[in-house]
């Protein structure tokens, strides 16, 4: 960061976000404008012609959103991507992390409640996850059913206080 502060003096802002690319158009040239200086974009970029003519409005972001060169320059200025395989556009090695395994012993009785726990769990079924489902009979389970599970293992494993309000909500919302 002391860098590219050091590099740009007059730098008054830089916006972190992990906001996917398959976001409008629209979205990321709202995030992308919130700290340009207008007067700062060379004059040969598309964008700044829509930005002097109607500032940081709609209006502006609905022409540079339909301007495929407006927008492409506007990318190329503000954002630095970085994905998987690339950094900036280009290709890169990130490296393999192994971490390490803690392997926790537990007395045989708490080993119990959490195999037994986690057998309760993999046996649940979220019906008002997906109530069609229910009526075809299919034995297909749904992407939500899985992440709830999911989620109350974690809860489970995290904090069995945060568990059992998790257990009471959906409890609360079968019932009702």
């Amino acid at each position: 960061m002391m860098i590219l502060k050091k590099a740009n003096p007059d730098l008054k802002g830089l916006l972190l976000t992990a906001t996917p690319w398959n976001n409008k158009r629209e979205d990321v040239i709202n995030i992308g404008t919130l700290f340009l200086d207008i007067d700062a974009i060379p004059n040969d970029r598309n964008y700044k012609q829509y930005l002097l003519l109607a500032g940081k409005t709609n209006k502006a972001v609905r022409g540079i959103a339909g301007d495929d060169v407006a927008f492409n320059q506007l990318w190329a200025d503000l954002f630095l991507q970085r994905t998987r395989k690339t950094y900036d556009g280009k290709n890169v090695k990130f490296p393999n992390r192994k971490f390490p395994t803690v392997d926790i012993r537990y007395e045989p009785r708490k080993d119990q409640i959490f195999s037994d726990n986690f057998d309760t769990i993999v046996d649940l079924s979220f019906p008002y996850m997906d109530p069609i489902k229910y009526v075809i009979d299919s034995k297909r389970e749904d992407v939500g059913g899985k992440k709830l599970k999911l989620m109350l293992l974690k809860r489970a494993d995290s904090s069995w206080v945060a568990y059992k309000k998790s257990l009471g909500s959906i409890i609360d919302r079968l019932i009702c």
